[in-house]
């Protein structure tokens, strides 16, 4: 079954403002900052290798960085 809180990565990117040639850049502050934001309809804020209460996944762990 789906998940019906799980955004896109293409979803977050927008809703985060991140444009495409900023990608990187997002990826390597993801990398060392603290916490983000899942890849949630609610904004759920987790940490770089975490998911969300919700079951959705952080950027870096949803693009298997981590």
């Amino acid at each position: 079954m789906a998940n019906k809180y799980k955004i896109t990565k293409e979803e977050w990117y927008k809703r985060m403002g991140v444009a495409p040639e900023e990608i990187d850049d997002k990826l390597f502050e993801l990398a060392t900052d603290g916490t983000t934001e899942a890849l949630c309809t609610e904004g759920c804020i987790v940490e770089p290798d975490g998911y969300c209460p919700h079951g959705c996944p952080s950027l870096l762990v949803e693009l298997e960085l981590i």
